[in-house]
Formats: structure tokens, sequence, C-alpha cells
């Protein structure tokens, strides 16, 4: 039975989740890799474009839940599946808050770096 769902947006939502803790995980890796050894590495355009994949992430799985929520369920038959699907849009939504505040602190730390080794 197929009430005009459309679950892609989830998928994205789950595969935007898994691309973030994919990340993560490298960036953890990577720095620990940096501090052992003194390298230099960047993942400024990595970083960005996580970034607005997590933001659209969690836009695309609030909206789409809220429509589905108010459209398909007047019942509230799934209210447990609307529930975990709030859930992981708003811990999608807190990711890239902190993203974005971590970029705001980075970009502050970045020329006092270069202002010590230059002079």
């Amino acid at each position: 039975m197929n009430f005009g769902w459309n679950m892609e947006v989830f998928r994205y939502m789950a595969v935007v989740i898994v691309l973030g803790i994919a990340y993560g995980l490298l960036q953890f890796a990577f720095s620990i890799r940096k501090a052992a050894s003194g390298a230099e590495g960047n993942f400024c355009l990595i970083f960005m474009i996580m970034s607005y994949m997590l933001a659209s992430g969690a836009a695309a799985g609030l909206a789409v839940t809220v429509n589905y929520q108010n459209n398909f369920d007047s019942l509230k038959v799934f209210s447990e599946f609307y529930e975990k699907a709030y859930a992981s849009s708003s811990i999608l939504l807190l990711a890239f808050v902190l993203a974005a505040a971590l970029s705001v602190i980075s970009t502050y730390a970045l020329p006092k770096k270069e202002c010590e080794t230059s002079g």
C-alpha cells in the first residue's frame, strides 16, 4: 500500500548522518596523525561541504516529517516513527550549528596563528 510517501528524504537524511560520522572519524584520524608528526593538513573545503550537507539534511528531514505527520497521520498511528525522525533531524541541526560555530572560531584563530609564525 503506497500512501504517496516519498522516503527518499529520509534516505538522504540517513546518508548524511553516515557521511557525517565518517567525516568525523576521518578528521579525528588525521588530527592524531598531524599531532604526532607535525604535518600540515587542511580540510576547509570538505568541512564546508559537510556543513551544508548537515544543514540540508536537517531542513529536509524536519520539513518532510511535519508534512507527513499533518497529511497522512490523522490517527496518530506512526507517532513513534515521527518522534525518531524529529530526533534525528534535530541532531543533524545541532551538528550543523556546532560546525558553524567551529568554523567561526577557527577563522578568528587563523590570523593569530599566521601573525605568530610570520613575525
